[in-house]
């Protein structure tokens, strides 16, 4: 879906200014979405426009509230709960590892000025405080009608917020040395772990936070490497059809993450044979994973390190394979083109 909105955005920028056109093309395919049921493609979408809002100067629009609440009310119409409660926890989730991310390390606080810790805190709390309204939703939405895990998490995040805190670690210090094996084995567990997607990139975060700063370097590292395997014409192209048939740079950046967060017999499968490896991907499935890029970074600054592009290889991400043009699509790939494509 936010595929789409960009697709249509782009489209439009011609005649608009892109920020007039993305917000115009999101609009519209929002009251068409909602208009087809689409309903579950719908809720995705508003989840991860709500996350790029968030870093907006002010925050969520009043038209992006007025679509969750729109959204809300055609699914309880629908008799869709469980839908709303999706809604709801992702974005309790999303707001609240934003509200996390914006709090400054130790080594950040002491390196700030008067002017710049005052901008932090204005920062944070604007983070602090749409996490909030996302928890008050939640609960206004289900009528305080919560089982008793539902309601402990509630309330544990609230809690944090309250005290303005990261949630304590669910992984004990690691003391393994990073490897290939080793870097694989935390994509796998943090996978495991997460009960839906949105939930990896925190879990990565706080599984490398248990490891030594040089090893949090080092899976920098391979993740890099990993990257530049991955960044191929061919593959490119598959992203752009499951895209819906839009291939910008960040979205193969973010694709390859996505590709690499599923773990490494995924990863080879990709490698080996790309449109096979396609065929397991519904239309509208999330495949993106733009937060597994900054995991490794944001791990490392927590623990007192710096900045951790200033340890890092420099590993060289070079383009291979035959060029394509978004014409050639649906000649290169016809059935995957069909199915992610034409089917609109």
């Amino acid at each position: 879906m936010i595929a789409e909105w960009a697709a249509q955005g782009k489209r439009m920028g011609s005649d608009f200014t892109y920020s007039t056109a993305i917000d115009t093309a999101v609009h519209d395919v929002f009251n068409r979405y909602l208009s087809e049921g689409r309903f579950s493609l719908l809720v995705d979408g508003l989840v991860d426009i709500d996350a790029l809002n968030l870093r907006e100067p002010n925050g969520i629009s009043d038209e992006r509230s007025r679509m969750i609440d729109m959204l809300e009310s055609v699914l309880r119409e629908n008799g869709m709960t469980q839908q709303i409660k999706r809604m709801w926890s992702r974005l309790i989730k999303k707001r609240a590892r934003e509200y996390y991310g914006s709090l400054p390390s130790r080594s950040e606080l002491k390196d700030m000025s008067d002017k710049d810790l005052e901008a932090s805190k204005l920062y944070s709390a604007k983070h602090k405080y749409f996490a909030e309204r996302a928890i008050h939703g939640y609960l206004r939405s289900m009528n305080l009608s919560l089982d008793d895990k539902e309601a402990s998490g509630v309330a544990s995040i609230l809690e944090n917020l309250r005290q303005e805190r990261k949630p304590k670690s669910r992984f004990p210090a690691d003391r393994r040395k990073m490897s290939e094996e080793v870097f694989w084995d935390v994509i796998s567990t943090c996978r495991d772990q997460a009960e839906e997607d949105e939930d990896f990139p925190g879990l990565l975060v706080e599984k490398l936070e248990s490891f030594g700063k040089r090893s949090i370097v080092t899976f920098q590292n391979i993740l890099s490497e990993r990257m530049s395997k991955l960044y191929r014409q061919d593959l490119w192209a598959i992203a752009a059809i499951v895209n819906g048939g839009f291939g910008s740079d960040d979205g193969f950046e973010y694709f390859r993450a996505w590709i690499i967060s599923q773990g490494s017999e995924a990863y080879q499968r990709w490698l080996d044979a790309p449109e096979k490896a396609a065929e397991a991907i519904e239309p509208g499935d999330n495949v993106e994973c733009e937060l597994l890029l900054y995991a490794a970074p944001e791990a490392y600054s927590s623990k007192d390190g710096g900045d951790i592009y200033d340890h890092v290889r420099d590993v060289p991400q070079e383009l291979t394979g035959e060029p394509w043009q978004e014409d050639d699509l649906p000649k290169l790939y016809p059935k995957l083109w069909k199915r992610f494509v034409k089917r609109k």
